[in-house]
C-alpha cells in the first residue's frame, strides 16, 4: 500500500481515536483508563512507536509502513471496542455499581475492568486447541511460572511488559487450578 494513504489513514483515525481518549480522560480523571490501556500497552511497544508520552496516538512521517499498519489495526480495534465510548464506559460503572450494590468510582470500575479480564485473550496469540494442548504439556512437565512464561513467549510476537508478563502470570495459576 502506499505510504502516503497509510499515512492519510492513520492521521484520520489517529484523530478520532484521540478525541475519544480525552474524552474518557474528560470523565473518569483517569489516563490510560478501559479500553484505552490496551491501546496504549499495544502502540508503546519498542517496534511501533505508536504512543506518545503525553498518552495519544502518534502519528509522524517517519513511521515506517510496519509501525504505520501496526498503528492502524490497534487504532482500528480500539475504535471498535465498546469501551473505548463514554457511553459504554457510563454502562459499565453503573453494572459494576448494581453488582456491588454501592456506588463505583470510575477509577474503581476500571481497576475491576482490567483485573476482571477472561483469559480468552490468548486465544489472539495460538488457537484454543493449541493453548489447552499447551496448558497439558505445562502439567505434564511441572512447569514452573517462569518457564510457563519463558516457553508462551514464543508464541506472542509481541514485547511482553509488564502488563502482559502479570497476564501471563495469572493465566498460569488459571492454568494450573
Amino acid at each position: 500500500m502506499d505510504e502516503n494513504k497509510l499515512f492519510n489513514e492513520l492521521k484520520k483515525l489517529s484523530k478520532r481515536a484521540n478525541q475519544r481518549i480525552l474524552r474518557l480522560e474528560r470523565l473518569t480523571g483517569i489516563k490510560e483508563s478501559f479500553a484505552t490501556k490496551q491501546l496504549s500497552d499495544y502502540l508503546s511497544s519498542e517496534q511501533i512507536k505508536g504512543w506518545t508520552k503525553t498518552g495519544r496516538v502518534r502519528v509522524s512521517k517517519q513511521m515506517t509502513e510496519t509501525q504505520m499498519i501496526a498503528t492502524i489495526k490497534a487504532t482500528k480495534q480500539f475504535l471498535n471496542n465498546s469501551l473505548s465510548r463514554v457511553t459504554e464506559v457510563k454502562k459499565k460503572t453503573k453494572e459494576y455499581t448494581i453488582k456491588a450494590e454501592k456506588p463505583i468510582s470510575f477509577a474503581q470500575a476500571n481497576t475491576l475492568f482490567q483485573t476482571g479480564k477472561n483469559y480468552t485473550w490468548i486465544y489472539e496469540f495460538m488457537g484454543e486447541s493449541e493453548f489447552w494442548s499447551f496448558r497439558d504439556e505445562v502439567r505434564e512437565q511441572g512447569w514452573d511460572k517462569d518457564t510457563f512464561i519463558e516457553k508462551i513467549q514464543g508464541h506472542i510476537e509481541k514485547e511482553v511488559d509488564e502488563d502482559l508478563k502479570k497476564d501471563l502470570e495469572a493465566l498460569y495459576l488459571y492454568v494450573m487450578e
